[in-house]
């Protein structure tokens, strides 16, 4: 099984494990800047690559300067909810087309 969203990728390695692979924004030397995925994370259970996932959200997001802590814990919590809703609610409540 895989589990594919704009920013990272996860493929299931056996069990309950994944491995993840996380987009990288990477500089080559003659300048140009080019998106592709990182090195894979391998055997992470699904709970450990969701906090990876939120981790490398936030870096992406406040990537230009320092922010302060409580920045940073509501913007975890932010994910943290947005990644709840997808796994805890019902097509009713997302509205997503599925009857």
């Amino acid at each position: 099984m895989i589990i594919e969203e704009s920013d990272y990728v996860l493929e299931s390695s056996g069990g309950s494990l994944f491995d993840l692979k996380l987009l990288d924004t990477k500089k080559k030397k003659d300048g140009t800047v080019v998106e592709e995925f990182g090195d894979p994370i391998y055997g992470c259970s699904l709970l450990s690559a969701l906090k990876r996932i939120i981790g490398h959200r936030l870096r992406h997001k406040n990537r230009n300067g320092a922010i302060t802590i409580a920045k940073y814990r509501n913007d975890i919590i932010a994910e943290m909810k947005f990644l709840h809703d997808i796994f805890d609610g019902t097509p009713e409540e997302k509205d997503d087309g599925l009857e």
